[in-house]
């Protein structure tokens, strides 16, 4: 998902036909092969807006030079005074969707926050994979090397860690399909989409640890760029910088356990 960086500003033509549009976003992943672009603008009229541009009418900033996740070139991209039709700037707090069913119901983040959550359980299950593939063979030590598989310690860190995940599907899964139920006539109950959040913020930090507690058995050859672990290592902490996954999330959704707020919306 794009994030405003910098001023994002539109003004509104006099005819109300069409949205003058200035400013830059980060993280527009896939950008480079778009044929259109959509990005969210704050305005004076509609308060939030989604604009779709023509590539052709985008600027892109190659400045996606990052510690993981380089292949999905999320690089900045820029609008330069583009006037864009009304007809393709829709109101994101406007009327309610009246086709594409739940999913398309859900909104931000709703939307996003499956992916956010099940991406850093994979990356977790995938860093449990290659070390129980290489702990047979792997060993360390230059006298009376053992494998890796034979050190007690690895074997505790390997089964913690499986319940860990395990423990991340489960709670996924029923924090999205509550998510999902709830938007099956109409817009989500706004706990619920909060709670979800919640919940992908803690896979995400569960795959975190998990992802740097196995990392320290990987031995010297994981610090080469060909091997899996340190590829899952610098993504793991290159997708928990987003903004989605916050730990601020842990916050509102505290103060909605408490009744100070009714959730959903952007963190």
């Amino acid at each position: 998902m794009p994030r405003a960086d910098g001023p994002v500003t539109a003004r509104l033509e006099a005819d109300d036909a069409a949205h003058l549009i200035a400013g830059r976003w980060a993280w527009g992943s896939g950008v480079e092969h778009s044929d259109w672009v959509m990005m969210p603008v704050f305005c004076d009229g509609p308060p939030l807006i989604r604009a779709l541009v023509p590539a052709s009418e985008v600027i892109l900033h190659d400045n996606w030079h990052t510690l993981g996740m380089r292949g999905t070139g999320s690089c900045d991209y820029e609008l330069d005074d583009v006037f864009v039709p009304d007809r393709f700037a829709i109101d994101l707090l406007g009327p309610q969707h009246m086709r594409g069913g739940a999913l398309h119901r859900l909104g931000l983040p709703g939307y996003v926050i499956n992916e956010h959550g099940s991406f850093a359980y994979a990356l977790g299950r995938l860093a449990l994979q290659t070390m129980s593939e290489a702990a047979i063979e792997k060993k360390r030590g230059y006298l009376g090397a053992v494998s890796i598989a034979d050190r007690q310690v690895f074997q505790r860190a390997i089964g913690q860690s499986t319940i860990r995940m395990n423990a991340c599907a489960a709670g996924m899964a029923e924090a999205i399909e509550a998510m999902f139920d709830s938007a099956a006539e109409g817009p989500p109950d706004p706990a619920l989409v909060t709670e979800a959040q919640a919940v992908a913020v803690w896979c995400t930090d569960e795959a975190i640890d998990v992802v740097s507690g196995l990392f320290r058995y990987a031995g010297g050859s994981a610090v080469m760029l060909a091997n899996d672990m340190q590829r899952i290592l610098r993504d793991i902490y290159t997708v928990q910088s987003h903004l989605m996954v916050t730990d601020a999330v842990y916050e509102r959704y505290g103060r909605v356990v408490l009744g100070l707020e009714p959730g959903g919306g952007l963190p």
